[in-house]
């Protein structure tokens, strides 16, 4: 008799424990709707067109400066939006390990966003991201996310194209940029 009440108890167990994990994807996707919405709106109030699929959405910007324009890509996810801007200048083959260098010394003096670089193919980026705990964050926090990443970009372009493109060294980019 102890048997078949011991097997009732887990079969209980497993079937609450499998509620439970479908209450918890059902909420991650009820997030990643909300946050998908509040992303739409973002566009729609800043009049920006894009291509969405499977809750990543794509742009195109032109920039001011060195670096012409950007691809951005926004990936919704339950716990988090994420932001990444990169232009379409890629470091050279020989100037790789300094662009990366550089970009180091740059992410010590910006905190909304931060570089990055694929060391593969000279890619280097503005990345941003907003953490979702309990509570989704407004128009206002979207506004910052999107358009930090952009502004980094710009504010730091002629500098990286001096770096990635003509092999400017990064250590003299940096201290001439610091004292202007």
């Amino acid at each position: 008799m102890s048997r078949k009440l011991l097997a009732v108890a887990l079969a209980a167990l497993f079937f609450l424990t499998g509620l439970t994990g479908l209450a918890e994807e059902s909420a991650k996707e009820e997030t990643i709707a909300q946050l998908v919405l509040l992303m739409e709106e973002f566009f729609a109030d800043e009049g920006y067109h894009y291509d969405l699929d499977d809750n990543t959405f794509k742009l195109d910007f032109n920039l001011t400066g060195a670096l012409p324009s950007c691809s951005v890509v926004v990936n919704v996810y339950y716990d988090s939006i994420e932001v990444i801007s990169t232009p379409e200048v890629r470091a050279l083959e020989t100037n790789k390990e300094k662009t990366a260098l550089f970009l180091t010394m740059l992410n010590y003096d910006i905190f909304y966003a931060q570089f990055g670089m694929k060391l593969q193919n000279g890619a280097f980026y503005s990345r941003g991201v907003q953490l979702v705990e309990r509570t989704l964050p407004g128009l206002e926090e979207i506004d910052v996310l999107f358009h930090l990443t952009l502004n980094y970009l710009e504010k730091y372009g002629d500098q990286l194209v001096q770096v990635a493109l003509a092999g400017a060294d990064p250590y003299e980019v940096y201290e001439r940029m610091k004292s202007e």
